[in-house]
């Protein structure tokens, strides 16, 4: 038997022998559930204050603040003696380590800075290395991690000691910290319940309102405290927030019962040790008799109250509580047995052993390299530097390079302060002068910012040729940042965090040679163009081709109407290519979650009212390739329609109501039941063979099922969590504008020029909403969306997607079968004519659509393709489009101009 487990048995048994002497001892059952601030550098006068709260029972632990590792030490092994058969709960503040407290002690990066790295395997090490530091010092909890999602970039405390700003990110790296942290002895715990990111104020000064609805506090805040909770943490801090979606009454969180009691013990399933925040904090010190606010605290339902300032007034009020009915003494037992249950699991007896600090700094060290190396991101690639500059605080590393006259591709290596986690990051004047100077001279200035990522916010980002963030200003950092800069290293991070400004993609078109064309590129795209132009096949078109994510080609041809000239700013209905921009990347982050699994699971596991119908046996794989024996389409209109066009009132009206709701186009509104309805008509279908037919059918399925899964509407879904993220201007029923090209001039359903309306009838009758049809995109937004498939997922230095969720999509799912097609995505023809020409290569994908769109995208060249016209204005009865083949002309002349 090791001595570890044999020094738990007798803790045990001396706990046993303890209780039953103090189980009338109420004054004692309270105290274990208060824990004071004890500070090592206070000297003497300090440790005997202590000293003396632990004799007299009124504590059962210590949050230990500023001090150093020594003196902590020698005061834990001091006090932990005079406490008797049952030892002391030791906590601390050590989010990257105890240095966030003590002096002369290394740290570990901050924790967004490993969000950065998105990496479980360093997120474990990250924990096991906190909790080996703790355990040294006489640590037994740790109050971390902080499990925030820090979704407001203006928050002044949260910031850098969030794992970042998605919560499937922080839940996965908090759950591999706390597992390293507790499998090495320490209790974890993950605050600020019931989260503390979306506030613009800092709690010790004030108190903080959370105003997210009840549904977006569930899918963000509340996801990481509840994965982490499904994973047994040991323990969990209460923010002093006001949250009105849990609590209206404007109780903050840490002495709502609401929040603590019905939140999180019975809707989440809590059941380890829950302390409140710091109870000096001005976010909940209120003007209260003396131990009221503990009382408050108790009733609500946490077990350990943190940072009291006077444990005597706290025990006092407790008892007066307990004589008036107030508070029950069952539960002051129960809580009691927690505590002492987390001091027998956490081994709160163990004689502290000789610290080794030597041998922590040198893990430390590795491991801090290693995870900077990890970090450190490109939002925008730049290749080619031939000077590097530094600007900032520390000592520059050795190799930089100052602009000479005939340097054009120039480097800034900016490093503010970084000695705090709370520290900005914004751009100095001497940064900002720098910059300019370079611009002025006509160089392509690239910037590695060794800061918070939130300091990029306001500075001059967008007009910059590329971008690295390294979070930290650190020697190692900086030595990183000029090896990255030189194309040495790289850069395989992602931004953590959402709101961060980027250099706008694909702006300046490079020189045709320098992107590996021949010089006559833009005459031989023109002339296929003027073709479709002279037979009429379009009123206009917008072409836009890039290279290894450079801009090559943009430009306007034509009228959108006969007479408004066409502009790169001109915005199209992209009909079905709003599969691959809407619904396949969404698909694709559920296939990062579920795996292959998802894609073998039948339509009626993803939506059970499909039970029982032909559809629901089929499976999602063959949906998405078309093979799933569901008709082309069902022309759901024609059957809401009278004579004349008149409107089933069931279904449609001219105006809207409580029920009619959904804009169908101007002066028609469906009503709100009309997915039902629908998804209930092709549930009805009967399917054909299962071999290749194109369907929008499957698409209004796959809707229905992303809404409910992820509690969003599709819009929200694409437009939070993708679009505005990448700065691509793509949407659902645009705005009415100038920049709009109509569609056709609907004689059949809506009696209308259409412009701005989705021209897909089913699409229009879900409120220009679909997972099918329904976005409306300039070239430029289509072609961000291609070229971050074409980059493996990866964007803006945000991961939207892995490179293996895209490699299954963008595969041919069944040639086998005779079909081209991928899941979601279009494939090159087998053999013979089709929308892409045989001159691209099998690996390439992308989608055309039916009012005359087309992106396409090639992994073995580079380039992507994108080509949006109105061909169905104003009459979609003819296409000439596909019978001049025009789109795929247009790849071809593409393919013969590389050099």
């Amino acid at each position: 038997m090791n001595a570890k487990r044999t020094l738990g048995i007798i803790l045990s048994f001396t706990v046993l022998m303890h209780n039953r002497l103090e189980a009338q001892n109420i004054d004692r059952q309270l105290g274990q559930l208060i824990m004071v601030a004890g500070y090592s550098n206070k000297g003497s006068v300090e440790i005997d204050r202590l000293e003396s709260l632990v004799r007299s029972g009124q504590i059962g632990g210590i949050i230990w603040m500023q001090g150093g590792p020594e003196r902590q030490r020698a005061a834990i092994v001091h006090l932990q003696s005079a406490a008797g058969p049952l030892p002391l709960m030791m906590a601390q503040d050590a989010e990257w380590g105890a240095a966030m407290r003590l002096d002369s002690l290394p740290r570990l990066p901050w924790p967004l800075t490993l969000g950065a790295t998105s990496d479980t395997a360093l997120a474990r090490r990250y924990g096991r290395a906190l909790a080996t530091e703790s355990r040294m010092l006489g640590i037994h909890v740790n109050f971390s991690p902080v499990v925030d999602v820090n979704t407001n970039p203006r928050n002044p405390i949260i910031g850098q000691r969030a794992l970042g700003s998605d919560p499937r990110r922080v839940s996965l790296l908090a759950n591999a910290q706390i597992r390293g942290m507790e499998q090495a002895g320490v209790m974890a715990c993950v605050k600020h319940f019931p989260g503390h990111g979306d506030t613009e104020q800092d709690s010790h000064q004030t108190l903080p309102t959370v105003s997210r609805s009840r549904s977006e506090l569930k899918r963000l805040d509340l996801a990481p405290f509840k994965a982490t909770f499904d994973q047994g943490v040991g323990s969990v801090m209460v923010a002093h927030v006001n949250v009105p979606s849990l609590d209206p009454s404007g109780t903050p969180a840490s002495l709502s019962k609401k929040v603590v009691s019905h939140w999180l013990r019975d809707s989440l399933g809590f059941d380890g040790l829950c302390f409140t925040d710091a109870l000096n904090m001005k976010g909940v010190a209120q003007d209260l008799p003396p131990g009221e606010l503990e009382v408050r605290a108790f009733e609500a339902g946490n077990d350990v109250l943190l940072f009291v300032g006077s444990p005597q007034n706290a025990i006092t009020a407790l008892k007066a509580a307990l004589r008036s009915g107030r508070i029950d003494s069952v539960e002051v037992y129960r809580r009691y047995l927690r505590m002492v249950q987390a001091k027998v699991r956490w081994n709160c007896a163990e004689v502290l052993a000789k610290a080794d600090y030597a041998a922590q700094r040198a893990e430390w060290d590795a491991l801090r390299r290693e995870i900077y190396a990890s970090a450190i991101t490109e939002v925008k690639g730049f290749k080619g530097a031939t000077a590097v500059e530094f600007y900032g605080e520390g000592t520059p590393p050795l190799g930089l390079k100052t602009a000479q006259e005939g340097d054009r591709r120039v480097v800034l290596i900016f490093g503010p302060s970084t000695s705090t986690a709370w520290k900005k990051g914004a751009w100095t004047e001497e940064m900002n002068e720098a910059l300019k100077r370079h611009q002025a001279k006509g160089r392509q200035v690239a910037v590695v910012h060794l800061g918070n990522p939130y300091g990029l916010r306001g500075q001059a980002v967008e007009q910059l040729a590329g971008l690295w963030v390294g979070y930290e200003n650190t020697v190692e950092t900086r030595e990183l940042a000029l090896r990255v800069a030189l194309g040495e290293a790289l850069a395989p991070g992602t931004l953590p965090v959402q709101g961060i400004p980027a250099p706008k993609q694909l702006q300046a078109a490079v020189d045709l040679k320098q992107a590996g064309f021949e010089s006559d590129l833009e005459n031989r795209v023109a002339g296929v163009v003027q073709r479709g132009l002279d037979a009429k096949a379009y009123p206009g078109c917008q072409v836009l081709i890039a290279r290894h994510g450079e801009l090559v080609l943009h430009k306007g041809y034509g009228t959108i109407d006969g007479k408004t000239p066409v502009s790169t700013e001109t915005i199209y209905d992209i009909a079905s290519v709003t599969k691959i921009m809407a619904s396949v990347p969404l698909l694709l982050e559920v296939y990062d979650q579920e795996g292959e699994s998802f894609l073998s699971q039948t339509m009626d596991q993803l939506l059970p009212e499909l039970k029982g119908k032909a559809i629901g046996r089929a499976r999602v794989e063959d949906v998405l390739a078309h093979q799933s024996g569901l008709p082309a389409w069902i022309p759901f209109y024609k059957s809401m329609i009278g004579p004349g066009a008149s409107l089933n009132p069931h279904y449609l009206s001219s105006s809207r109501d409580s029920v009619h709701r959904l804009p169908v186009a101007p002066g028609i509104w469906a009503a709100e039941w009309m997915h039902d309805s629908i998804i209930a008509r092709i549930a009805r279908a009967p399917l054909g063979p299962k071999t290749y037919e194109y369907s929008d059918l499957g698409y209004y399925l796959f809707q229905r099922f992303l809404e409910r899964r992820d509690g969003r509407s599709l819009e929200r879904q694409l437009e939070d969590d993708w679009y505005e993220p990448l700065g691509a201007e793509l949407c659902y029923n645009p705005l009415p504008s100038d920049r709009i090209a109509p569609t056709e001039n609907d004689a059949t359903f809506r009696k209308q020029q259409l412009r701005g309306s989705v021209h897909d009838q089913g699409a229009a009758l879900l409120g220009g909403v679909a997972g099918h049809a329904g976005i409306f995109s300039t070239a430029q937004g289509v072609a961000q969306m291609m070229q971050l498939f074409l980059d493996g997922g990866k964007a803006q230095g945000m991961r939207f997607a892995s490179q293996e969720a895209i490699n299954r999509f963008t595969a041919c799912h069944a040639c086998d079968q005779g079909n081209r097609r991928g899941l979601g995505f279009d494939k090159r023809q087998l053999s013979g004519s089709g929308p892409a020409c045989l001159c691209v290569s099998p690996s390439s994908f992308g989608h055309t659509g039916f009012t005359g769109t087309f992106a396409w995208a090639d992994p073995e060249s580079g380039i992507v393709l994108v080509f949006l016209s109105n061909r169905v204005f104003p009459d979609a009865s003819i296409n000439k489009l596909a019978q001049m083949g025009i789109r795929t002309s247009l790849q071809q002349v593409v393919q013969s101009a590389l050099l």
